[in-house]
């Protein structure tokens, strides 16, 4: 079975060279290197990952043939956008896995404090019941201070927890502002003409 560049591949299967590459990385997809270094996809090896939508006949087509053929500075245009992509996808589960682990961290706090809440609640009543048969009144007091000393260390906690939310919502923002520089950048490389490719 003949092999394929990570290009063909995208064409064989309809999915974008991001995709391609990033299934390679994973381990997902198989892969070689040939005598120039670039990455080869047994046709086989793809097809049992992804289906076909389109024949070797197809990418052999003249007009393909011409559009595709490879220029000079084909190669550096292959790794600038496959640098781009990888750093794209880092950068989007960077983002999904920071998201992610703050809504976790906030959800522990929120029902930390919920339970925390009940169980104070539940004692106030029971301390309520009870001083009409305790008279001291400073014992409970102090009980119920110790409570209420905990609730306000959990809600300041919370308050350091939404501020630390801040920032990462900061960051998160910054790092779409990045993934977006990417995206521009990789869709300018893709849509540069064959002159452009050829003298920058």
């Amino acid at each position: 079975m003949s092999k394929v560049s990570v290009r063909e591949a995208a064409l064989l299967t309809g999915k974008s060279r991001e995709t391609i590459n990033a299934a390679t990385k994973s381990g997902k997809l198989s892969s070689t290197r040939d005598g120039r270094n670039r990455k080869l996809i047994d046709v086989s090896e793809l097809q049992r990952v992804y289906p076909l939508v389109k024949s070797m006949e197809d990418l052999k087509s003249p007009s393909e043939s011409v559009r595709e053929r490879p220029t000079p500075s084909d190669p550096d245009v292959r790794a600038e956008i496959a640098r781009l992509g990888e750093k794209l996808a880092a950068s989007e589960a960077m983002k999904d896995h920071l998201i992610e682990e703050r809504a976790r961290e906030r959800r522990q706090l929120e029902d930390e404090i919920a339970n925390l809440r009940n169980h104070l609640a539940k004692t106030q009543e029971q301390h309520g019941k009870a001083l009409l048969l305790i008279t001291d009144q400073s014992q409970h007091a102090e009980r119920g201070g110790d409570w209420e000393r905990s609730l306000k260390a959990l809600e300041k906690r919370l308050a350091n927890h939404e501020e630390q939310a801040r920032r990462e919502r900061q960051k998160s923002q910054e790092a779409d502002r990045k993934l977006e520089r990417y995206k521009r950048a990789l869709h300018a490389e893709r849509n540069k003409s064959l002159w452009q490719k050829l003298f920058g």
